[in-house]
């Protein structure tokens, strides 16, 4: 049985940069939790997690995910990433801007039985943004925006 290092690291791979739809069905649990900055709310289930993964693939059809470090103690994992990727589609309304963006993350996840129940994602939103050179306000409800189309 892989570790829960293992299966973070498997997941963020086939999901983001192998692009298998069917890997949140298999890794994240019918219940699961997704946070991320500026979202008021957290995207629950797999189902809707693809809905935004598949908003970023939209905006960003290059997006790679590298995973820099992962590492864990029992249900709590750790991983560290960087991804890039360039503003080629429509993104929350965020029109293309043609701009190649970089940003790098901490994923904190909880995994119980091999399952996925639980991941808050923290990553440099200003930086995001100020690389789509869009306004604060703009990215702030873009991400609601993607968020609640997702949830």
């Amino acid at each position: 049985m892989a570790s829960n290092p293992e299966i973070l690291a498997r997941f963020i791979d086939e999901c983001w940069n192998a692009r298998n739809k069917s890997i949140g069905s298999q890794l994240l649990a019918p219940d699961y939790e997704h946070y991320m900055p500026g979202v008021d709310q957290p995207t629950v289930g797999p189902a809707a997690y693809q809905q935004l993964v598949d908003s970023f693939i939209a905006g960003f059809p290059d997006i790679h995910f590298d995973i820099d470090d992962v590492f864990g103690e029992g249900e709590r994992v750790c991983l560290m990433w960087t991804a890039s990727g360039t503003h080629k589609g429509v993104f929350s309304g965020l029109p293309p801007t043609d701009n190649f963006v970089t940003i790098h993350g901490v994923a904190v996840a909880r995994i119980v039985e091999g399952k996925i129940k639980k991941i808050v994602s923290m990553f440099d939103n200003a930086s995001f943004t100020n690389q789509l050179n869009a306004p604060p306000e703009k990215a702030a409800e873009s991400w609601r925006a993607t968020a609640r189309s997702a949830g």
